[in-house]
C-alpha cells in the first residue's frame, strides 16, 4: 500500500433511485475501498478523529491480530443536506472559531448512507467476495449493542457513532441583504464595525 495514494485502492460512485441530488449526473455517495482497517495503526487515526478509546478497545482492537485481513469500505456522502456553521467564539481575534458540524441533522443524510450500506451488503455476497470469505466485522459497536446486528436501527446507531468528516470541508458564504448573508452590498461584513 505504500505506492497507493492514501491507501484508496478502488473508488465507486453511486447514484441511487429516487435521488434528490440536484444534478442528474452527480452521484449521491462515493465508496472508498482501502486495504487497511482502522485498526492498522492500533487505532491512532480513528481515536485522533474522536472515537473513544473504550469503543476502540471493545470494537476494533480484536482486528489487530495478524490472522485477520481487513478491507475497509468507507461511504462518503457527497451532497449532505445537513449544514453546519462557524461562529466567532469571542471578540478576541486569536480565539479559535466555534464550529458546529450538524452532521446528520437532516434524516435524508442518514438514509443515503443506509443505501450505501445496502449496496455494500449486496456487494460482499457476490462471487468474488464470497471466494475470499468476505463478511462484516460482526462485533457490535458498543453504543449500538442494544440493536440486532446489521438491522436498520443498528446501522443508524453505527452511522451516528462512527462517522468522520475526511477533512474536506468546503463552503460558500452568502453575500447580500438576507439575514444569513456574510457581507452587505458594499462587501462590509455584517456585525463588524
Amino acid at each position: 500500500l505504500v505506492s497507493i495514494p492514501n491507501g484508496a485502492e478502488v473508488l465507486a460512485f453511486l447514484k441511487f433511485e429516487n435521488s434528490t441530488t440536484p444534478v442528474e449526473e452527480q452521484p449521491d455517495v462515493e465508496i472508498i475501498a482501502v486495504g487497511l482497517g482502522p485498526q492498522a495503526d492500533r487505532g491512532y487515526g480513528v481515536m485522533a478523529e474522536g472515537l473513544k478509546a473504550s469503543i476502540y478497545e471493545k470494537w476494533l482492537k480484536p482486528l489487530e491480530s495478524e490472522e485477520n485481513s481487513t478491507l475497509l469500505l468507507a461511504i462518503s456522502l457527497l451532497h449532505p443536506k445537513s449544514v453546519g456553521f462557524a461562529e466567532l467564539r469571542s471578540a478576541n481575534p486569536l480565539d479559535s472559531p466555534k464550529l458546529t458540524a450538524n452532521f446528520f441533522k437532516e434524516p435524508e443524510d442518514v438514509e443515503m448512507i443506509l443505501k450505501g450500506i445496502e449496496f455494500i451488503t449486496k456487494l460482499i455476497k457476490t462471487p468474488p467476495f464470497k471466494a475470499v470469505n468476505a463478511e462484516f466485522h460482526d462485533i457490535p459497536i458498543p453504543p449500538c449493542e442494544k440493536f440486532q446486528f446489521a438491522s436498520e436501527n443498528y446501522w443508524k446507531c453505527a452511522i451516528r457513532t462512527f462517522s468522520l468528516s475526511f477533512h474536506h470541508q468546503v463552503a460558500t458564504c452568502k453575500a447580500g441583504s438576507e439575514h444569513n448573508s456574510v457581507v452587505d452590498s458594499k462587501l462590509k461584513v455584517h456585525g463588524v464595525k
